[in-house]
């Protein structure tokens, strides 16, 4: 696992998970929830309209459609380890959260005030 800063956790979209570079991490997606499996494997759309698995406990309490923010272990491309989350409620404009992503948190302009990595 690489090293991370407490309380430092970065926001990533489908894209961001793809390209590799927090894998082993604790990170944090936003993204409406498609499918779940009932055993463990949750199924998300991301802001940017990728799809990741979120593996969470089988208590798990599914809300189909539900837009939530997740925090967790990023185990690989496609897989992460649910930590905890919070429900952002059904007006929550996803393509603006997806914009502020591509356009702000990853953009070198701003890397000094997002990036504690």
């Amino acid at each position: 696992m690489s090293s991370q800063p407490d309380g430092a956790f970065p926001r990533v979209n489908h894209a961001l998970i793809k390209q590799g570079q927090y894998i082993g991490l604790i990170v944090s997606v936003v993204g409406r929830t498609v499918n779940f499996d009932g055993q463990s494997n949750l199924e998300i759309e991301c802001s940017d309209g990728g799809r990741v698995t979120i593996t969470v406990d089988p208590e798990y309490n599914y809300v189909p459609g539900q837009v939530l923010e997740i925090m967790g272990h990023l185990m690989d491309e496609n897989t992460i380890q649910h930590f905890i989350s919070r429900d952002l409620g059904e007006s929550m404009d996803m393509e603006v959260y997806s914009e502020m992503i591509s356009k702000v948190l990853t953009n070198p302009k701003y890397a000094s005030l997002f990036n504690a990595m």
